[in-house]
């Protein structure tokens, strides 16, 4: 750099120019003599040393700035792919609550039903797992139903067919045997499959893959039973099918599932080849929810009907790992009279807002069993199906002009809680246990009939 600039002074230095060092250009500047004397062909050489000086220092800073972009983007990329690979499983398990919640059980993703969906917040009380309210339509469903052998509860979580599951028949040899027709809600058509491939879709449906074994192998036994119950009290297709895939009406259904999860799921499935609950050597109807408050609840309290294998039992809840395990809804005073007015008519409105609400009568866990709607005595299942709430164990406030409802759990709480389910299994519990635990006095065991 300092042999450049001493070259370039002969520009400014006005002794050099007078001294006969420098010639002026036509374009006004000046410049070294090229001379053949010792002092210009230093001259010249030092402008030329600087020059290629001064075009090697450019170069240099040239290729440490593309170094440095190149690193830049590298971690970039970096940050970006790392991102991407965290939010896969989010977009697996993504989908509206009810769904892999009785996929994922919340579910999970969390699952909930008379069997699997929520029975008491599904647009039909009969199906098998339990639905996110909060993603079901609007209207409201009159979940008051009669649990018997000829109108039992079934509810089912969420329903999803994509990709193929590969499995075109089923190792298990009991479950191979028994041949079904499955409805799809989607397309009207009916398919034969075995009860087993049958299962894995509806594990698949019901509850995530990275759930614990044992807790997979209850839930399959759980669908398996819910599914032979319908086959004996002659479901609800009629001559049709034996059961659907519509998770409003029987159980969640879906081959959507990788290779590795299919491998994982279909392994629950065949090591329980065959089995089901029973109380008095007959198949239960084995409903069970996504999240519970802490305590599963009597049919009796959420449907009209009641189950002796259907008690209220503690169920432990991994809270800090249940997705929208607290939640809360708000509605501002004219959308909350709005859906008070269409579902019950005779409510009366007509007082302050803060006395619409009252009267609330609750089981062990917090659950509200009935309550006052403007005067009108309803079921708590049924204030949660109004306002697509999560769960019927919730507590309400005014508060700046709205009227906020604050939740715990998700599904209607009766039968098997599948987080339950799982943390039981991760302290230890293997599935027959986790059976026996929230259905109450049942036998699992083969069904030949």
């Amino acid at each position: 750099m300092a042999v450049w600039r001493e070259a370039v002074r002969f520009d400014f230095d006005p002794e050099r120019r007078t001294a006969g060092y420098a010639e002026e250009r036509p374009n006004g500047r000046y410049h070294p003599k090229r001379r053949d004397d010792d002092a210009g062909q230093r001259a010249n050489h030092a402008r030329r040393r600087g020059n290629i000086a001064y075009d090697d220092f450019m170069k240099t800073r040239q290729a440490r700035r593309l170094a440095g972009n190149r690193l830049l983007w590298s971690l970039k990329a970096s940050v970006l792919l790392t991102a991407a690979l965290f939010l896969l499983p989010l977009a697996r398990y993504g989908v509206h609550d009810g769904q892999k919640a009785e996929m994922m059980p919340d579910a999970a993703s969390a699952p909930e039903s008379v069997s699997g969906t929520d029975a008491e917040n599904a647009p039909n009380p009969e199906s098998a797992s339990d639905i996110n309210t909060a993603d079901a339509p609007e209207s409201v469903i009159d979940i008051n139903i009669n649990i018997n052998p000829a109108n039992a509860p079934d509810m089912a979580a969420d329903t999803e067919n994509a990709d193929d599951d590969g499995g075109a028949a089923f190792a298990g040899e009991r479950d191979g045997e028994k041949i079904l027709r499955v409805l799809n809600h989607r397309t009207g058509n009916t398919e034969n499959m075995d009860m087993g491939v049958y299962l894995v879709r509806v594990l698949c449906g019901e509850t995530p893959a990275d759930f614990e074994p044992e807790a997979l192998k209850a839930q399959a036994v759980a669908a398996r039973t819910y599914t032979r119950y319908m086959l004996n009290t002659g479901g609800k297709h009629g001559g049709k099918a034996d059961i659907c895939t519509d998770p409003n009406c029987c159980q969640a259904y879906s081959t959507n599932a990788t290779e590795r999860e299919n491998q994982k799921l279909r392994e629950a499935v065949e090591s329980t080849d065959g089995e089901i609950m029973l109380y008095d050597n007959q198949p239960v109807l084995a409903v069970f929810h996504s999240a519970s408050a802490g305590l599963t609840r009597t049919a009796g309290d959420v449907w009209s009907g009641d189950q002796p294998y259907l008690r209220p039992v503690e169920s432990p809840e991994d809270t800090e790992n249940i997705p929208n395990y607290y939640s809360r809804a708000e509605f501002d005073i004219d959308h909350f009279r709005a859906k008070i007015r269409k579902a019950l008519p005779e409510a009366d409105l007509s007082g302050p807002a803060d006395a619409w609400l009252s009267d609330a009568e609750r089981d062990g866990a917090g659950s509200i069993i009935t309550m006052r709607v403007g005067g009108v005595s309803i079921q708590g299942s049924k204030v949660r199906n109004i306002f697509n709430l999560r769960s019927a164990c919730f507590t309400w406030e005014l508060a700046d002009g709205k009227i906020i409802f604050y939740v715990t759990g998700f599904g209607h709480g009766v039968g098997m809680s599948q987080y339950g389910a799982n943390q039981m299994a991760k302290n230890g519990a293997d599935y027959r246990e986790i059976l026996t635990h929230y259905y109450t006095g049942v036998t699992v065991g083969g069904y030949a009939a």
